[in-house]
């Protein structure tokens, strides 16, 4: 918790201070009035101290240049915020939407799924036929998976990786060797280039 510094609340350093920016104000206001002054008496063919004028045109060039450098940079600031504020709005539709497609995708499946389950209860259903059906659901659910990046891992035969595979037991093998993927007990997938779920195995080891 912080505190104020009692002499920032002094009320005769802010009235100092408002008197200083006051005067400051008037000696630029003065200074403009004498430039004006001089072109009158120049114009009106009177001598004039030309050191004066370049004193005073440089003192209105200064004037001129600060006001316009506190201009850019209230415009940058102004632009910076504006350029905040649409980059976090763009984020957040972008998760929007990538939920949405997602979501679409699922849908489609139950959509599939409650298919098969009537054409299951049906007269005349087979067991052939429920196979087919369920096979069309499962290649539609691994094209959904592959549009958002999401593959199997490839265990079954493969060498054991703890990158990528979970050894759930170890089993003595002749026909294996050692460290090989026996079987897959659950699959695994990767999404992009990182492991969403490794795959569940079985790997072999020398025979005692």
């Amino acid at each position: 918790m912080t505190t104020d510094n009692p002499q920032d609340n002094n009320p005769e350093e802010i009235l100092n201070t408002e008197a200083t920016d006051l005067n400051s104000n008037a000696d630029v206001e003065n200074g403009l009035d004498e430039i004006e002054q001089l072109v009158d008496d120049l114009e009106a063919g009177q001598d004039v101290d030309l050191e004066e004028v370049v004193e005073l045109s440089a003192l209105e060039v200064a004037e001129n240049a600060a006001a316009e450098a506190k201009d850019n940079m209230l415009r940058l600031a102004a632009e910076m915020d504006n350029l905040r504020k649409r980059t976090v709005r763009e984020v957040e539709q972008a998760r929007k939407f990538a939920v949405e497609r997602f979501a679409k995708e699922v849908l489609l499946i139950k959509d599939s799924l409650d298919m098969g389950m009537q054409a299951s209860q049906a007269e005349g259903a087979t067991v052939e036929s429920i196979r087919e059906g369920m096979e069309i659901t499962m290649k539609q659910l691994t094209s959904s998976l592959e549009k958002f990046n999401i593959k199997e891992i490839e265990a079954d035969g493969a060498v054991f990786n703890p990158e990528f595979h979970e050894a759930m037991a170890m089993q003595p093998s002749t026909e294996h060797e050692p460290n090989m993927v026996m079987f897959v007990m659950q699959k695994g997938f990767m999404i992009n280039d990182r492991v969403l779920r490794p795959a569940r195995v079985m790997v072999s080891k020398a025979p005692d």
